[in-house]
């Protein structure tokens, strides 16, 4: 839980490219896919390294791809600069490689794959074939399903071959415009990339029932090519915080339904939603920037979260919150912000399946106004109508209706929500309305092109001025963007008010890029560090502005000229990837702070369903207090992993205690996770 403004109150494989005696490795052969394949290489130009890479080659190798005993010519062109610790082969030198080893730690379901054909790219010359056949143990817990496209990944070595190819059996499977191909160093330096890429084989014949997905490790650390995982992994934490009846196709299955009788005392079904962070908690203020930042997510990543088959999920996890916020919004002035009692949720320690607290329904109408709480779910609704327009036009347009309606309610009924509903006050207290109102309208022009939000971004006091931090509390720099996006594309001038909603988020960005006049603090590892209180929601919400600027800057051949320097659009990309990088396992502790990713993650956050053992496994219900003395003061793991969850995060020196009774930094929110989503989908597609 999280109080007071700003909470301040109460790559996937180890590539190695060497020569080896052995013949072949073989891993354990539980079961064996057989593929044939021809791959052909070209001039690599970039640095090689002939000697080992990779010495810790152990017993643990759980999989390996026999190549045929045949020398592989390979012109080095020695032409970047090396500061490698590694000898680096001489320009020009041709060496021979008996066999390629590639280690992965693999899931597969019993399958065949069988490729008959040459995989072949415009831009790889003709050279030697490498005739393949991988031995993979197999796990049971692949989960494959029948979409129409799939990417196909090669690995070899230090090479990684990746291509899309259609599973649908047409004419010509050569009409591809999104397939690539790209060809990495051990190092992990990209050497090659060329899109499209066009596979010669036809789809009709290839076979694929399953394929394995690994990824790699340093220790507790983990490669940026685990951005997929992390992506997949931050989508089903939303499951793990539903609140209500849960849908057959629960994936997170410790959970169970609960809160079945949520909006019973006022008369009217507020089930569903979700709690926000490891309390059993509905705040309708969080839930909704958490549905704005999944949704705008979805808006800017759409591609992205598809070509690692997430858009769907994405749209599931809009949909549980965008649906609860339809029935919470009953008539036009009428929108219901609070499920449950906030002091005596926090007085229990209680799973959420059969807590016992009080569930009051609040809610705030004319006589009890909450612009804030009204503008923010109408950012929501209007952003979510966007996600959902080209998949189902009539829930769109619901949506769309009800933005509409609850962004007029805040402007007719200005006022701070926490007024209306003080049991919110301790825990998320508004600051303000205005930049509420300002978002909303924001995202209700992006979503109608509509002339009055336009005229009401205009006609408003200001824009927000330089900001802080972007967060549940704070959305000015979110409105401040997406203004600066109508101005990149020429669809407002850059003058007056226009132009400073822009020179606003350009300050922001300087900031964050350490460029500006009052740049943002880092930790000695590079974490941009905002506020003491759970400072990864900053970070992840900073990120997702850089990412999406960056798309912004990039569309429109822009720039952001900072006080202090130039910012290009990879810059920002960059800058992002590099937070996340952080957050994954590249920081000092080698610690990946989202839950379940690497080995080295939290093990204890504060979390009431996480820490008390699984309702599936032990139905007896506890007392309030009983779940502080068996769970909550247990020294133990938690019993259930809250996948994908990223918790508070270190402080400001890069230290962080594996604590759950420090919910400052060990405890996490939807808020947090949220905007992570479209962070990882884009730099995921910087890696495919």
């Amino acid at each position: 839980m999280v109080h007071g403004r700003h909470m301040q109150l109460g790559h996937k494989i180890k590539r190695c490219l060497q020569p080896i005696s052995e013949s072949h490795i073989v891993a354990n052969d539980d079961i064996g896919i057989e593929a044939n394949a021809s791959i052909v290489l070209s001039t690599i130009a970039s640095n090689i390294v002939p000697k080992s890479v990779c010495s810790n080659i152990t017993s643990t190798i759980t999989s390996s791809i026999e190549v045929s005993p045949s020398s592989i010519p390979i012109n080095v062109n020695a032409t970047h600069n090396s500061s490698d610790a590694t000898e680096i082969a001489a320009a020009g030198e041709l060496f021979s490689l008996a066999t390629i080893s590639a280690l992965e730690n693999m899931v597969a379901a019993p399958s065949m794959i069988t490729i008959n054909d040459t995989i072949e790219s415009s831009i790889l010359e003709a050279a030697r074939p490498l005739s393949v056949t991988p031995i993979i143990n197999a796990q049971p817990n692949s989960i494959i399903q029948g979409e129409t496209s799939r990417l196909v990944e090669l690995d070899f070595g230090s090479n990684k071959f990746v291509s899309l190819i259609s599973l649908e059996e047409e004419e010509d499977a050569l009409d591809l415009e999104t397939d690539s191909m790209e060809l990495m160093t051990p190092l992990g330096k990209r050497i090659l990339r060329d899109r499209p890429v066009r596979p010669s084989t036809k789809a009709k014949e290839m076979t694929w029932q399953a394929v394995g997905r690994g990824r790699g490790r340093r220790g507790g650390a983990v490669y940026p090519s685990d951005y997929g995982e992390a992506l997949t992994k931050s989508l089903l934490y939303f499951e793990a915080q539903r609140s209500g009846k849960l849908p057959l196709n629960q994936r997170v299955d410790w959970r169970g339904d609960s809160a079945l009788r949520d909006g019973s005392d006022a008369h009217i079904d507020l089930t569903g939603g979700y709690y926000d962070a490891g309390d059993n908690m509905k705040f309708g203020f969080p839930m909704a920037f958490t549905t704005t930042m999944l949704a705008w997510s979805s808006v800017e990543m759409t591609s992205e979260l598809m070509g690692h088959m997430e858009h769907e999920n994405v749209l599931a996890a809009i949909k549980w919150a965008t649906d609860y916020l339809i029935k919470a919004h009953p008539e036009p002035n009428v929108l219901y912000g609070q499920v449950g009692d906030a002091n005596s949720d926090h007085a229990c320690w209680m799973r959420p399946e059969d807590m016992t607290t009080p569930r009051p329904s609040y809610r705030i109408d004319a006589q009890h106004p909450g612009a804030d709480l009204a503008g923010e779910t109408a950012a929501a609704m209007a952003a979510a109508s966007l996600a959902f327009e080209e998949v189902d036009v009539a829930y769109a347009k619901t949506l769309l209706d009800h933005a509409k309606d609850l962004f007029e309610f805040g402007k007719n009924y200005p006022g701070v929500y926490h007024r209306s509903i003080p049991n919110a006050a301790g825990f998320y207290a508004s600051s303000g309305y205005e930049d509420e109102m300002l978002w909303a309208a924001a995202w209700l022009h992006r979503a109608t092109g509509d002339q009055t939000y336009l005229d009401y971004l205009l006609q408003c006091s200001g824009t927000g001025g330089p900001r802080s931090v972007f967060a549940w509390d704070d959305k000015y720099v979110g409105a401040q963007v997406l203004v600066s996006k109508l101005v990149l594309e020429g669809k407002v001038a850059n003058v007056g008010k226009f132009a400073e909603y822009k020179n606003m988020a350009d300050q922001f960005i300087c900031n964050c890029a350490q460029k500006g006049y009052n740049n943002v603090k880092k930790t000695p590892g590079g974490l941009l560090y905002f506020l003491p209180w759970d400072n990864l929601q900053y970070t992840a919400t900073a990120s997702l502005v850089l990412a999406t600027y960056s798309y912004y800057l990039e569309a429109s051949h822009a720039s952001v000229r900072c006080p202090h320097g130039v910012l290009q659009a990879s810059d920002l990309l960059n800058l992002a990837r590099a937070q996340v990088d952080y957050i994954l396992g590249s920081n000092p502790k080698s610690m990946s702070y989202m839950v379940g990713l690497g080995t080295n993650y939290p093990k204890r956050p504060h979390h009431r369903g996480a820490s008390i053992v699984s309702i599936k496994k032990d139905s007896k219900q506890m007392a309030c207090n009983e779940g502080f003395q068996a769970w909550y003061n247990n020294p133990k793991p938690n019993p259930n992993v809250l996948v994908g969850a990223i918790v508070g995060g270190p402080d400001e020196n890069d230290a962080y205690d594996d604590v759950r009774s420090d919910f400052q930094h060990g405890e996490p929110d939807t808020a947090t996770v949220a905007p992570m989503v479209g962070v990882l989908a884009a730099v995921a597609y910087l890696e495919a």
